[in-house]
Protein backbone atom coordinates (compact mmCIF):
# COMPACT_ATOMS: atom_id res chain seq x y z
CA UNK A 1 0.00 0.00 0.00
CA UNK A 2 1.40 3.39 -1.01
CA UNK A 3 1.95 6.09 1.57
CA UNK A 4 0.38 9.34 0.37
CA UNK A 5 1.80 12.77 1.14
CA UNK A 6 -0.38 15.67 0.04
CA UNK A 7 1.13 19.14 -0.27
CA UNK A 8 -1.74 21.56 0.30
CA UNK A 9 -2.51 25.22 0.88
CA UNK A 10 -5.26 27.27 -0.78
CA UNK A 11 -2.79 30.14 -1.12
CA UNK A 12 -0.55 30.29 -4.15
CA UNK A 13 3.14 31.13 -4.04
CA UNK A 14 3.91 29.44 -0.72
CA UNK A 15 6.20 26.73 -2.07
CA UNK A 16 3.82 23.81 -2.72
CA UNK A 17 5.33 22.77 -6.04
CA UNK A 18 8.91 23.24 -4.86
CA UNK A 19 8.16 21.22 -1.75
CA UNK A 20 6.45 18.46 -3.73
CA UNK A 21 9.35 18.16 -6.20
CA UNK A 22 12.08 18.17 -3.54
CA UNK A 23 10.23 15.68 -1.31
CA UNK A 24 9.63 13.34 -4.26
CA UNK A 25 13.28 13.61 -5.27
CA UNK A 26 14.61 12.92 -1.78
CA UNK A 27 12.23 10.00 -1.15
CA UNK A 28 13.14 8.47 -4.52
CA UNK A 29 16.71 7.86 -3.33
CA UNK A 30 15.40 4.92 -1.27
CA UNK A 31 11.84 4.32 -2.49
CA UNK A 32 9.72 4.03 -5.62
CA UNK A 33 7.94 7.40 -5.86
CA UNK A 34 5.19 8.94 -7.96
CA UNK A 35 4.59 12.69 -8.05
CA UNK A 36 0.98 13.47 -8.96
CA UNK A 37 0.51 16.95 -10.40
CA UNK A 38 -3.09 17.93 -9.69
CA UNK A 39 -2.56 21.61 -10.50
CA UNK A 40 -4.14 22.45 -13.89
CA UNK A 41 -1.20 24.82 -14.49
CA UNK A 42 1.07 21.75 -14.46
CA UNK A 43 4.00 23.44 -12.72
CA UNK A 44 5.44 20.21 -11.30
CA UNK A 45 5.25 18.55 -14.68
CA UNK A 46 6.82 21.56 -16.43
CA UNK A 47 9.65 21.54 -13.93
CA UNK A 48 10.68 17.90 -14.08
CA UNK A 49 9.34 16.19 -17.20
CA UNK A 50 12.46 16.75 -19.31
CA UNK A 51 15.09 16.46 -16.58
CA UNK A 52 17.56 13.64 -17.07
CA UNK A 53 18.39 13.30 -13.38
CA UNK A 54 14.77 12.70 -12.30
CA UNK A 55 14.49 9.48 -10.30
CA UNK A 56 10.72 9.44 -9.72
CA UNK A 57 7.68 9.15 -11.97
CA UNK A 58 5.21 11.96 -12.60
CA UNK A 59 1.62 11.98 -13.84
CA UNK A 60 -1.28 14.41 -13.97
CA UNK A 61 -4.11 13.86 -11.50
CA UNK A 62 -7.57 15.19 -10.76
CA UNK A 63 -9.97 14.94 -7.82
CA UNK A 64 -10.98 11.40 -8.82
CA UNK A 65 -7.46 10.04 -9.43
CA UNK A 66 -5.33 11.59 -6.65
CA UNK A 67 -3.66 8.91 -4.58
CA UNK A 68 -5.24 6.08 -6.58
CA UNK A 69 -2.19 4.77 -8.48
CA UNK A 70 -0.64 1.51 -7.24
CA UNK A 71 2.87 0.10 -7.33
CA UNK A 72 4.64 2.93 -5.50
CA UNK A 73 6.06 3.19 -2.01
CA UNK A 74 5.12 6.87 -1.87
CA UNK A 75 2.75 9.11 -3.79
CA UNK A 76 3.38 12.85 -3.42
CA UNK A 77 0.44 15.04 -4.49
CA UNK A 78 1.04 18.64 -5.57
CA UNK A 79 -2.29 20.47 -5.19
CA UNK A 80 -3.34 23.73 -6.84
CA UNK A 81 -4.24 26.95 -5.05
CA UNK A 82 -7.88 27.99 -4.83
CA UNK A 83 -9.35 24.63 -5.91
CA UNK A 84 -11.06 23.29 -2.82
CA UNK A 85 -12.33 20.12 -4.53
CA UNK A 86 -8.87 18.90 -5.51
CA UNK A 87 -7.31 20.05 -2.24
CA UNK A 88 -9.98 18.18 -0.27
CA UNK A 89 -9.61 15.05 -2.42
CA UNK A 90 -5.85 15.10 -1.79
CA UNK A 91 -6.36 15.62 1.93
CA UNK A 92 -8.88 12.76 2.11
CA UNK A 93 -6.40 10.18 0.74
CA UNK A 94 -3.33 11.51 2.58
CA UNK A 95 -1.39 9.70 5.25
CA UNK A 96 0.27 13.07 5.90
CA UNK A 97 -0.68 16.58 4.78
CA UNK A 98 2.21 19.02 4.45
CA UNK A 99 1.06 22.66 4.55
CA UNK A 100 3.76 24.99 3.25
CA UNK A 101 3.53 28.61 4.35
CA UNK A 102 5.89 31.52 4.08
CA UNK A 103 7.17 32.89 7.36
CA UNK A 104 4.98 35.97 7.54
CA UNK A 105 1.66 36.79 9.14
CA UNK A 106 -0.22 37.34 5.86
CA UNK A 107 -0.14 33.62 5.08
CA UNK A 108 -1.58 32.36 8.36
CA UNK A 109 -5.32 32.73 7.67
CA UNK A 110 -5.26 30.07 4.95
CA UNK A 111 -3.21 27.74 7.16
CA UNK A 112 -5.71 28.04 10.00
CA UNK A 113 -8.69 27.50 7.66
CA UNK A 114 -7.15 24.32 6.29
CA UNK A 115 -6.14 22.98 9.70
CA UNK A 116 -9.62 23.69 11.11
CA UNK A 117 -11.21 21.80 8.21
CA UNK A 118 -9.33 18.63 9.23
CA UNK A 119 -10.74 18.31 12.70
CA UNK A 120 -8.54 16.27 15.03
CA UNK A 121 -8.31 13.19 12.84
CA UNK A 122 -5.91 14.22 10.05
CA UNK A 123 -2.15 13.78 10.33
CA UNK A 124 -0.71 17.12 9.20
CA UNK A 125 2.23 19.42 9.78
CA UNK A 126 2.88 22.99 8.70
CA UNK A 127 6.14 23.61 6.86
CA UNK A 128 7.61 27.08 7.17
CA UNK A 129 9.18 28.02 3.82
CA UNK A 130 11.38 30.92 2.74
CA UNK A 131 12.42 31.18 6.35
CA UNK A 132 14.91 33.67 7.67
CA UNK A 133 15.67 32.15 11.06
CA UNK A 134 17.07 35.46 12.37
CA UNK A 135 13.84 37.44 12.06
CA UNK A 136 11.23 38.28 14.67
CA UNK A 137 8.52 37.23 12.21
CA UNK A 138 9.92 33.69 12.03
CA UNK A 139 10.12 33.37 15.81
CA UNK A 140 6.65 34.90 16.21
CA UNK A 141 5.04 32.36 13.85
CA UNK A 142 6.57 29.42 15.72
CA UNK A 143 5.42 30.88 19.05
CA UNK A 144 1.94 31.44 17.62
CA UNK A 145 1.77 27.85 16.35
CA UNK A 146 2.82 26.64 19.80
CA UNK A 147 0.14 28.76 21.50
CA UNK A 148 -2.57 27.65 19.05
CA UNK A 149 -1.45 24.00 19.17
CA UNK A 150 -0.74 23.92 15.43
CA UNK A 151 1.57 21.06 14.48
CA UNK A 152 4.64 22.11 12.50
CA UNK A 153 7.88 20.55 11.33
CA UNK A 154 11.08 21.08 13.29
CA UNK A 155 12.73 21.65 9.91
CA UNK A 156 12.10 24.96 8.16
CA UNK A 157 13.08 25.64 4.56
CA UNK A 158 15.48 28.55 4.53
CA UNK A 159 15.30 31.13 1.78
CA UNK A 160 17.95 30.17 -0.79
CA UNK A 161 18.40 31.34 -4.35
CA UNK A 162 19.61 27.85 -5.28
CA UNK A 163 16.09 26.54 -4.65
CA UNK A 164 14.27 29.18 -6.71
CA UNK A 165 16.82 28.99 -9.53
CA UNK A 166 16.44 25.22 -9.89
CA UNK A 167 13.04 25.41 -11.62
CA UNK A 168 13.21 23.56 -14.98
CA UNK A 169 16.99 23.24 -14.61
CA UNK A 170 17.77 20.61 -12.00
CA UNK A 171 16.75 18.85 -8.86
CA UNK A 172 19.68 18.96 -6.50
CA UNK A 173 20.13 17.76 -2.97
CA UNK A 174 18.97 20.49 -0.63
CA UNK A 175 19.92 20.03 3.03
CA UNK A 176 16.66 21.40 4.46
CA UNK A 177 14.60 18.99 2.34
CA UNK A 178 16.90 16.10 3.28
CA UNK A 179 16.16 16.84 6.93
CA UNK A 180 12.45 17.33 6.21
CA UNK A 181 12.15 13.92 4.55
CA UNK A 182 13.78 12.30 7.59
CA UNK A 183 11.02 13.87 9.69
CA UNK A 184 8.35 12.70 7.24
CA UNK A 185 9.61 9.13 7.22
CA UNK A 186 9.42 9.14 11.01
CA UNK A 187 5.80 10.28 10.88
CA UNK A 188 4.43 7.76 8.36
CA UNK A 189 6.22 4.47 8.73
Amino acid sequence: MSKVITIANAKGGVGKTTTAVFIANELSKKHKVLLQDSDPQGSSTDWVIDLENRSFDIEPANKRTVGKTKGYDYIVIDTPPLNEDIIQAGVNVADLVVIPTASNNMELDRVYELVESFGSEKNYKVLITRADLRTKAFRFIKELFDEEDVSYFNTSIKMRTSISESFKRTIHEESDYVQLVKEIEGLIK
